[in-house]
């Protein structure tokens, strides 16, 4: 298995070993900082193998791979820029010989190579197929390589003469460190989990995992009783919910991919016949709720901002609360020719919880009759929910 980025743990051993998980892969950042002293992956001899992780005092072991980061990045984000993909392929493997040519004596090398940019063929011409037969056309027909799986590689084939690597004779990596191939912007160097955990957003999404998880294990559910709240439970478990909350990383999706990772988390309390919590009613994210004279908008929540929206021209005044705060501003065009009739707009807020926005639109079109809803010069009223 590779877990999501490479992540791995010392402590996550017995998990694996108890799951029937024979290896595991990771990156050579978390090689190079685990162990008292850290271990030299710029060695061929000691990046270029395979090792056992073992847990203390636990029988416990797991076969674990550290990819070669050079090697897996240059096929995911550089050679497809390379016109000529006899020169990129030709480029890969003589990469790879001149890691042999720095090994150790006679013993082979193990060069593990693992996408992070697994969506790297649409950046190939053609997706990626003449760059991928160069590089097979290479690798098989020489005579120093040796192209294998991982389990082809522990188990040995006879009829390809790859003998068997059996965990006796793996080394042993010692104190395997907590990380994966990634080093979240801003953090200390080196590879670590901070892209998951450590934000509030991030930290919120967290606790409410550990709620249902809590809630339905109190109950008594289990994956053989409630296979379905269970998957949706699993939904919500992947990491790639953790990956877009929080200010390191943007998907433009941020509101919907909060509401997602909630609606999994209502769908396994509702399947698993629990109460669903309050809290999961709260945004993680902060949301932009339109308001609209034909759409409006009665509540949203405490940090959501509130994006005011009208067909004509004009300025916008409003109150939090009658008195607290006082602004006024000219809606400014949205959209356009391309984007049909030409719209205006104003975004306020966040505002505090337990308040409520008052606001009055003033049309500013020339000739205006005033007596249509949007220029009539009614107070209009949103309240500021404090949810869970």
């Amino acid at each position: 298995m590779w877990p999501a980025e490479g992540a791995v743990a010392q402590c996550l051993t017995p998990l694996f070993a108890r799951h029937g998980f024979r290896w595991v892969a990771s990156d050579e950042g978390v090689l190079a900082r685990s162990g008292r002293h850290g271990y030299r992956v710029e060695d061929p001899g000691v990046l270029c193998q395979p090792y056992r992780v073992i847990e203390k005092d636990s029988e416990s072991a797991v076969t674990i791979l550290f990819r070669n980061r050079r090697l897996s990045d240059a096929i995911g984000f550089e050679y497809g820029r390379v016109t000529d993909p006899e020169a990129a392929a030709a480029a890969f493997v003589g990469s790879v010989k001149a890691l042999a040519a720095g090994g150790q004596g006679d013993r082979d090398l193990l060069v593990t190579v693992i996408l992070d940019g697994e969506n790297a063929w649409g950046g190939y011409r053609d997706d990626g197929r003449p760059f991928l037969h160069a590089l097979y056309r290479r690798l098989v027909s020489d005579e120093g390589i040796k192209t294998v799986t991982v389990s082809e590689y522990l188990d040995g084939n006879s009829p390809r003469r790859v003998p068997a690597r059996p965990a006796a004779e793996q080394a042993r990596v010692y104190e395997l460190f907590t990380g994966s191939w990634i080093d979240e912007w801003d953090s200390a160097p080196g590879v670590d989990l901070g892209t998951w955990i450590g934000e509030p957003e991030e930290n919120t999404a967290w606790d409410l995992l550990t709620e249902v998880r809590s809630l339905l294990a109190k109950a008594g559910r289990t994956p053989a009783s409630h296979s379905e709240a269970f998957r949706a439970l699993y939904a919500a478990e992947g990491s790639d919910w953790f990956w877009w909350f929080g200010s390191d990383h943007q998907s433009d999706a941020d509101e919907a991919f909060d509401d997602l990772f909630r609606n999994h988390l209502r769908a396994a309390c509702r399947l698993a016949d629990v109460e669903v919590p309050s809290e999961l009613d709260r945004h993680i994210v902060p949301h932009r709720a339109l308001w609209t004279f034909s759409a409006p908008v009665d509540t949203i929540q405490a940090g959501d901002e509130l994006i005011i929206r009208t067909n004509c021209p004009g300025n916008l005044s409003w109150t939090i609360d009658g008195w607290v705060t006082i602004g006024e501003a000219a809606l400014r065009p949205v959209g356009g020719v391309m984007a049909g009739a030409a719209r205006y707009a104003v975004t306020l807020g966040p505002f505090p919880a337990s308040s409520v926005v008052r606001f009055t639109f003033r049309c500013g079109q020339p000739g205006c009759a005033g007596d249509s809803p949007c220029c009539r010069g009614d107070e209009r009223a949103v309240s500021v929910a404090r949810m869970g």
